[in-house]
């Protein structure tokens, strides 16, 4: 038995329910279903100072089936709930509905970064999310801008596009079958923004022209607690192949950050495929209505939290990296495992980050195929590729050169184009580059 298999053995003595129906999305919006769903927080949710914290994390205990269903008021299952908890039974036999377990174990953390408690208020039912607080890409023109001119000693190095605008080929040996993960999407919203109801293997065929041979893999995030449980459309996903999950909350959502939200991200951070907490972070741009003193708390709170469990971190920032740094210096070990997700910015803004944080690896996406990214670009040029880390946030920046007939927006396979603008950017050839940023993923999280 692999340790993979081992791994899904060992999850079977701690409770996940079958994941509960999807919400119908309207397509043609463009507007994930999940971001306007009506809350689901119990009326006698407890102030996060009633929260177990870091120093209770051991004596966490799961709800029973029937709490659960008490919770979401979902005690009468519909016939799409039936055909979603066939669909889990499927792919694994391992999931079962245990009436109490105690999330104790030999990983249970041992020590802890800090003995002080957060205070959030919380009412007895969440408002509806506004599409407004939803956490879009960032800096990203709909338009899209004209490439720059590849040198003359490098067009013969170019790779070849088919009729849909899909990269088809790459000058390098495919030979050796070095491939890639995708480390950070939003499979939950892609499957929103797209109405698509199916397993992640499903979704493959369907795409198959814009899945590339190279693809390993990718890092699914939820990091919107208040839907989590609602949907729990990530249960499903880790019992597949090529997923696996990181959970935390964003700061859109810090407002109504509570223990409730907090126990259901703790009970999702024990699967053994849960390999990242976050994400999570400041954002102190327009789209955020949390005040930046409540983003602060729930930021360093979930921090304390990730670090007592040993989990990498990654780490959402939007025009704060100032207070960003400041909170990581207190509250992170400096040799800690660090993804600093989606970097949009100049090399001067992650230059601190990186001489203070030595195992702190920035992600890119598609944002630096459009030639108008002069910032990020630039950032590229001068990062080490040993710092660099390939990521979509799926389902946001659909690369350039790519056709809406290929898919209205990016997932995970498109991160081949984001690969093969790194090795131009870098003056490497592909095989160089695919091989060290694949390194860099295994590093960061031993995948």
């Amino acid at each position: 038995m692999d340790s993979s298999r081992k791994k899904m053995s060992k999850w079977r003595q701690t409770a996940v329910t079958p994941p509960t129906q999807l919400q119908k999305s309207d397509a043609s919006s463009g507007t994930p279903s999940p971001r306007n769903l009506s809350g689901d927080q119990p009326s006698d949710a407890r102030p996060l100072n009633d929260s177990p914290g870091p120093e209770r994390l051991g004596d966490l205990s799961l709800d029973t089936p029937k709490r659960k269903a008490e919770v979401l008021d979902d005690s009468r299952p519909s016939l799409g709930r039936v055909k979603l908890r066939k669909l889990t039974k499927k792919y694994s036999d391992t999931f079962r509905a245990l009436k109490c377990v105690v999330l104790k174990g030999e990983d249970s953390p041992k020590r802890f970064a800090a003995q002080d408690s957060v205070f959030v208020e919380t009412t007895s039912q969440d408002k509806l999310f506004d599409t407004e607080n939803e956490p879009e890409a960032a800096d990203s023109d709909s338009s899209v801008p004209v490439l720059e001119p590849i040198p003359d000693s490098q067009q013969d190095q170019s790779p070849s596009v088919n009729s849909l605008g899909v990269w088809a080929s790459y000058p390098y040996n495919q030979a050796s079958q070095v491939g890639f993960i995708d480390t950070h999407c939003h499979i939950d919203m892609l499957y929103g923004k797209l109405g698509f109801r199916g397993t992640f293997r499903s979704f493959r065929r369907l795409y198959e022209t814009s899945f590339p041979s190279e693809f390993q893999g990718c890092i699914a995030d939820f990091c919107n607690p208040r839907i989590m449980v609602k949907e729990a459309l990530w249960e499903g996903l880790l019992t597949e192949d090529l997923v696996w999950g990181a959970f935390g909350c964003h700061p859109h959502f810090a407002k109504d950050y509570s223990s409730f939200q907090e126990h259901n991200i703790l009970m999702a951070m024990r699967h053994p495929k849960a390999v990242a907490f976050g994400e999570m972070g400041l954002d102190y741009s327009y789209k955020n209505s949390t005040n930046a003193s409540k983003q602060k708390e729930v930021f360093e709170r979930q921090l304390r939290l990730a670090v007592a469990m040993r989990k990498p971190l990654v780490i959402h920032c939007r025009d704060a990296d100032d207070d960003l740094l400041v909170i990581m210096k207190k509250c992170i070990p400096r040799d800690y495992k660090i993804h600093r997700h989606c970097f949009t910015n100049s090399y001067p803004v992650i230059e601190p980050f990186l001489k203070e944080f030595p195992n702190l690896y920035v992600g890119f996406t598609a944002l630096i195929t459009y030639s108008k990214a002069r910032e990020a670009r630039d950032a590229v040029r001068q990062i080490p590729l040993n710092r660099i880390v390939l990521e979509t946030d799926a389902p946001y920046f659909l690369p350039n050169r790519v056709s809406k007939d290929v898919c209205r927006f990016s997932h995970p396979g498109m991160g081949i184009h984001t690969l093969r603008e790194l090795s131009l950017l870098k003056g490497e050839d592909m095989g160089t580059v695919l091989t060290a940023v694949r390194h860099n993923t295994n590093q960061l999280y031993g995948i």
